[in-house]
C-alpha cells in the first residue's frame, strides 16, 4: 500500500513539474548551468562522475529547450538556439557512449515513435525554416511523441527527449512553441510572459501584444504602432561574441547554420549595418588575406549578404551610390578566395525550375538602376526570397548575395523597395533626394512616401480600425504562399491579395471620409504597390481573383441548372 501511494505521489509530482508555467529565471539558470557544464573536458571525467555529469547536461538541455519554446523574443531564441546546438555537439562527443544515446533506447526506436515519425514527417529542405504550416506539423509530432512517452516509456527515457526532438526536427524544436499558429506568426513582438507586473496584471500569452506580421523580411509591413527601427528595442546583443568560452563549445563557435545571420529575420538597424560593413571592409582590405578557410569565407559571405540587404532596404539612393566600390571589391574577393568552398552555381537551391521562373522576371538588366529596371529586379528579388524561404535551407542563404550580384549587377544593392512605387507621379530617382522618406533609418513608421495633410491625416485616423482589418485580411491570404507549391498559384495569391487590400482601403475612405482619398490609400500601399504593376500581376485579370475553386455545392447547383434547362428544352419540343 505504501509503495502504491509513493508511486502515485511520484507521478503527481512529475505531472505537476511538467505543467509548470514558463519562467525566465529558470531559463537563465538552465542556460548558465549548461554553459558551465560544457566547458568541462570530457576526458577529465571518469566512471560515475561522467555519468552524473551527462545526466545534468541532458536535464539542463531539456530545461532550456522547453523554456525557449515559451520565448517570443527573437534575440533570446537565437541566443538559446546557439547554446542548444553547442550543447548537442558536446552531448554527441562526450555523453553518447555505447548504450547511452536515444538511439539505444527502446522507447525512441519502438513502434510508437516510428508511428509519430511516419504520421508527421519533418524531413526535407522545406522544414529548414519555420512557418505556420511546418510548426503546425511539428506541434502535432510533438504531441504524438509526448503521448507515446507517457504510455510506453520508462521515466529514465525522459532525459533523452530533448536530444531526440532536436535530432528529429532541428531548429523547429525550439522555434515552434504553442504560440506558433496560422493566427500567431509574428516572431518579433516583445516577450511579456515573464514580466506581468510591467503591464499591469498577469498577461495572457495570447493577449493583444501582437504586432502585424511582416513576413520576416521587414519590407512589407505597416506597423504604425511601433518603431521598427528602434535600435534599443532589445537589451541583448543579437550577435553575442561568446564571452570567455573558448574550448570549441562556446556561443556562436559552432560551425553550423547557426552562424548564418542573414537574411530571413533581417530588420533595418544602422548599428547592424555598420558592423557588417566594417567586418567586410577589414576582410577585403587585409593584404595578407591570401588563403581563406571555410569558416572565414562563411563569415565574409554573411557580412556581404547583410550589407546588401541593409543597403537596398534601409538607406537613401545617395548612400547606396557611395557603397558601389565595397560591393564590387567584395564580390571579386569572394570569387577569388571563397568559391573553392562552393558557389551558387553548384547549389541545387538556385537551379530549380521555380528559381528560373523568378529569373525570367528580371528582364531588364541593361541601362543601370533606372525605374523600369528596378521594378523588374524587385519582382525578381521578392520571388527569389519567397522561393528560398519555401524550399531552401539556411546554408543556401549564404550564396544569395553573390547570386543577386551575378544576375543583376549593381541593381542588387542600388534598387530599394521605395523605388518600386511612384510618389505623386514622380520617379523616386529624379525627385528631391533630401526628402527623409528615402532613408528607412531616419523615420518612425514604415513606408509613407506621401505626406498627408491635416484632412487626410484625420481621415486615416478615423478609418484606422477598418484599414487595420484590411491589412489583417491581406496577411492571412498571403500566408498561403508559404504552403503553395505551384508557382502560378503563388503569383495569383500575391497579386490578388494586394488588389483586394487596395480595394478594401478605398472602401474604408469612402465609408469614413465622405469619398475616396487616393493619398491616404497611397500612403498605406507604398510597400506593396510594385505588385500591382509587375508583369506577372498585369496578366491576371480581376475576375480571376474573384473566381475561387468551385466546391461541391457549386457543382451540384450547376448540374441542377443543366437538368432544368434540359427539361425545358424537351417540353418545348
Amino acid at each position: 500500500m505504501i509503495a502504491k501511494l509513493f508511486l502515485i505521489f511520484a507521478v503527481a509530482c512529475q505531472v505537476t513539474s511538467g505543467q509548470r508555467g514558463c519562467s525566465r529565471d529558470r531559463m537563465r539558470q538552465c542556460e548558465d548551468s549548461i554553459l558551465r557544464s560544457i566547458q568541462r573536458r570530457v576526458n577529465d571525467l571518469r566512471g560515475s562522475e561522467m555519468t552524473a555529469h551527462c545526466m545534468n547536461v541532458r536535464d539542463d538541455f531539456n530545461c532550456l529547450l522547453r523554456e525557449t519554446r515559451c520565448v517570443t523574443s527573437e534575440t533570446d531564441r537565437n541566443r538559446n538556439g546557439d547554446t542548444l546546438r553547442n550543447a548537442m555537439r558536446y552531448i554527441r562527443d562526450g555523453c553518447d557512449s555505447a548504450g547511452a544515446s536515444w538511439r539505444d533506447s527502446s522507447c525512441y526506436v519502438g513502434e510508437g515513435m516510428k508511428t509519430c515519425e511516419s504520421s508527421f514527417p519533418l524531413g526535407g529542405t522545406q522544414y529548414a525554416s519555420y512557418n505556420p504550416e511546418t510548426c503546425r506539423k511539428y506541434n502535432l509530432f510533438y504531441d504524438c511523441v509526448m503521448d507515446t512517452i507517457r504510455s510506453r516509456c520508462h521515466p529514465d527515457d525522459d532525459r533523452l527527449l530533448g536530444q531526440y526532438l532536436v535530432d528529429s526536427a532541428q531548429d523547429l524544436a525550439w522555434n515552434c512553441g504553442d504560440r506558433t499558429s496560422s493566427s500567431d506568426y509574428d516572431r518579433t513582438r516583445d516577450d511579456r510572459r515573464y514580466d506581468s507586473g510591467r503591464y499591469g496584471g498577469n498577461s495572457d500569452r495570447f493577449s493583444n501584444d501582437r504586432e502585424r506580421d511582416s513576413y520576416g523580411r521587414g519590407g512589407y509591413g505597416n506597423d504604425r504602432g511601433r518603431d521598427r527601427y528602434d535600435m534599443n528595442r532589445d537589451s541583448h546583443d543579437r550577435y553575442p561574441s561568446g564571452g570567455s568560452y573558448n574550448n570549441g563549445y562556446g556561443r556562436n563557435d559552432y560551425a553550423g547554420s547557426s552562424d548564418v545571420t542573414c537574411c530571413r529575420q533581417e530588420r533595418c538597424d544602422r548599428y547592424r549595418m555598420q558592423q557588417c560593413k566594417d567586418s567586410l571592409s577589414r576582410t577585403i582590405d587585409n593584404r595578407m588575406a591570401g588563403y581563406q578557410d571555410s569558416q572565414k569565407c562563411r563569415k565574409t559571405r554573411d557580412d556581404f549578404n547583410c550589407l546588401m540587404w541593409q543597403t537596398s532596404n534601409c538607406v537613401s539612393r545617395e548612400e547606396r551610390d557611395r557603397d558601389n566600390d565595397i560591393f564590387r571589391r567584395a564580390r571579386d574577393f569572394i570569387s577569388r578566395n571563397c568559391d573553392t568552398y562552393g558557389r551558387w552555381q553548384e547549389n541545387n537551391c538556385y537551379k530549380t525550375t521555380e528559381m528560373q521562373r523568378c529569373e525570367a522576371l528580371n528582364s531588364n538588366t541593361r541601362g543601370g538602376a533606372n525605374y523600369e529596371a528596378c521594378r523588374s529586379f524587385l519582382n525578381f528579388r521578392e520571388c527569389m526570397t519567397d522561393e528560398i524561404a519555401r524550399s531552401c535551407t539556411r546554408e543556401d542563404d549564404l550564396y544569395q548575395g553573390a547570386y543577386l550580384v551575378d544576375k543583376a549587377q549593381e541593381m542588387s544593392w542600388q534598387c530599394g523597395v521605395e523605388q518600386s512605387s511612384l510618389s505623386n507621379g514622380r520617379n523616386t530617382y529624379t525627385w528631391d533626394r533630401n526628402n527623409r522618406q528615402d532613408d528607412q533609418y531616419g523615420r518612425q513608421g514604415e513606408f509613407s512616401p506621401v505626406h498627408l495633410e491635416d484632412e487626410d491625416a484625420m481621415c486615416l485616423s478615423r478609418a484606422q480600425s477598418y484599414t487595420d482589418q484590411c491589412k489583417t485580411n491581406m496577411d492571412e491570404k498571403r500566408r498561403e504562399i508559404y504552403i503553395e507549391n505551384d508557382f502560378e498559384r503563388r503569383t495569383k495569391i500575391q497579386c490578388c491579395s494586394v488588389r483586394e487590400y487596395r480595394n478594401c482601403l478605398y472602401e474604408a475612405t469612402r465609408r469614413y471620409c465622405q469619398g475616396e482619398r487616393s493619398r491616404v490609400v497611397d500612403s498605406l500601399m507604398a510597400g506593396y504597390r510594385h505588385h500591382l504593376t509587375s508583369d506577372s500581376c498585369v496578366r491576371i485579370y480581376d475576375y480571376e481573383c474573384s473566381a475561387g475553386p468551385q466546391g461541391p455545392a457549386s457543382i451540384t447547383l450547376l448540374i441542377a441548372c443543366l437538368a432544368v434547362l434540359a427539361a425545358l428544352v424537351s417540353v418545348r419540343r
